[in-house]
């Protein structure tokens, strides 16, 4: 997300960039975080099977599975976390994701938005990284985020920080 990004009222955008500088007043912004194990779980599988399938369209078989995610945070993961969960020169709102589906996370999104947003059913996650082969590797890699993130509010109203 670019500092100087124009962005349009009633629009609705998504992104994997880091905090920008500033941002205009009418922007409400909201910093989803989650189990970084699960999230590197879906990742990999998504990755895989789009780039399997992707190989495959192209009449290759050359593909490769990419398990680098399970050895480091290749997702920077860590580095987006600590660079999120604070306060900014912005108003924002941070959300658990395993905690979106709570009445109390769900009446304080709605007031930040000033809207009553309907949610798509909740579905279960496909992946569980407490049973997977990779567990110890997995929490060998994000332990420690696991644990901020465990420690961390559902749901958080961040004020500018003051200049």
């Amino acid at each position: 997300m670019k500092s100087n990004a124009k962005f349009e009222p009633g629009r609705v955008y998504k992104t994997h960039s880091l905090p920008p500088d500033h941002l205009p007043e009418h922007v409400k912004l909201v910093f989803m975080f989650g189990n970084p194990m699960d999230i590197a779980l879906s990742t990999h599988n998504m990755i895989n099977l789009w780039g399997a399938t992707h190989h495959r369209n192209l009449g290759s078989n050359l593909f490769v599975e990419n398990d680098s995610l399970f050895y480091s945070d290749t997702l920077q993961l860590h580095k987006h976390f600590d660079a999120w969960f604070r306060q900014h020169s912005f108003r924002f709102l941070s959300i658990k994701y395993e905690a979106l589906y709570e009445q109390g996370t769900l009446d304080v999104l709605n007031r930040y938005l000033g809207i009553n947003l309907v949610l798509p059913p909740f579905r279960q996650r496909a992946s569980d990284w407490r049973t997977h082969p990779q567990r110890e590797q997995l929490l060998q890699v994000y332990g420690n985020l696991h644990e901020s993130i465990e420690n961390a509010d559902d749901v958080t109203i961040w004020p500018p920080r003051r200049t």
